[in-house]
Formats: structure tokens, sequence, C-alpha cells
């Protein structure tokens, strides 16, 4: 008998282990969008492509109308309060800094700029075969 309640504990301990684990795994990942974010992101029609690392720097390539593609690097940051992405980047001879409102869902990640309203809808890439 006290095999097997010995037995049961190990179990409801393994368990707990195992569901307070995923529980921080949900909590230090899924919910924060800082890690979230990190990889490769394009566009349906891959017009728009962006890489973003955990360093906090950014690339990207954009597919203009009789220019062709043009290459952007910048940093980013992300605040997790406001669910707001800023990138800051250099175009030609120009600087911007973006503000955006964002929400990313499985690997879906939304883009709203708080200036213009354009919602940017982005997929995240997972398998470059």
């Amino acid at each position: 008998m006290k095999k097997i309640i010995s037995a049961l504990l190990i179990l409801v301990v393994i368990a707990g282990l195992g569901f307070g684990g995923w529980k921080l795994y949900d909590y230090a990942v899924l919910s924060n969008p800082e890690k979230l974010i990190i990889g490769e992101w394009k566009t349906e029609n891959e017009l728009l492509y962006y890489t973003f690392n955990d360093d906090g720097t950014m690339s990207g390539k954009i597919d203009l109308p009789l220019i062709g593609n043009v290459s952007i690097d910048g940093t980013y940051a992300v605040d997790r309060e406001l669910n707001q992405l800023t990138l800051t980047y250099s175009f030609g001879s120009l600087s911007y800094n973006d503000i955006n409102n964002i929400t990313i869902e499985d690997n879906v990640l939304t883009v709203t700029n708080t200036n213009t309203n354009i919602q940017t809808v982005y997929y995240k890439v997972t398998d470059k075969n």
C-alpha cells in the first residue's frame, strides 16, 4: 500500500512539475512579444520582409515599384505594456522612427502604424526551403 501511495505521489509531483514548466514557458515566451517577434517575417505577397534579431537589431527588404528591392537596417523595441513595436531605421539618407501597435497570434504578426493607421499582416517564415 505504501508503494502505491509513493508511486501516486511521485506521479502527482511529476505532473505538477510538467504543468509548472509549461506555465513558466507560457509566461516567458508565449505571452512575451519580445521573444515571439524574433525571427523572419514576410507579407503574403512577399513585398515586405523583416528579420528581428534577439539583440534588438532588424533588417528588411521592401520591393518598391519602379525601384525594386530596397534593403533597410535598424533597431527595434517592443513595449510589452502597450503592445507596440518601434522601428528605427534608415532608408537612403532619411531616418525613420515608426511606432506600431502589434498583435502576435500563432505565426501571424499584425502591425498597425499609429500615424497612418495602415495595417500590415506578416507571416513567420518557418521553412526556408
